[in-house]
């Protein structure tokens, strides 16, 4: 019997983003690192998250993919 073994590159994710207002708790960006990355305060990802667990996969992307973090408008309320 003979067995044939495909080799697939594995591929390390792009660095993340290193925005003023977003935070990662680490540099690694090799396959299966995993990285929290966090909206500075007053920020928050589109979802209204402030962290976000992602990992490298093998095909060189992060997942879940990594947002902008927007600056929260600060709330006034109306005084009748």
């Amino acid at each position: 019997v003979k067995y044939t073994y495909v080799v697939f590159p594995v591929l390390n994710c792009p660095p993340l983003p290193t925005w003023e207002n977003i935070e990662a708790s680490s540099a690694d960006n090799s396959f299966g690192a995993m990285v929290n990355v966090s909206c500075a305060q007053g920020s928050s990802f589109t979802d209204n998250s402030t962290v976000v667990t992602t990992v490298c996969q093998a095909d060189g992307q992060w997942s879940p993919p990594i947002g902008e973090c927007i600056r929260k408008k600060p709330f006034h309320a109306n005084m009748y």
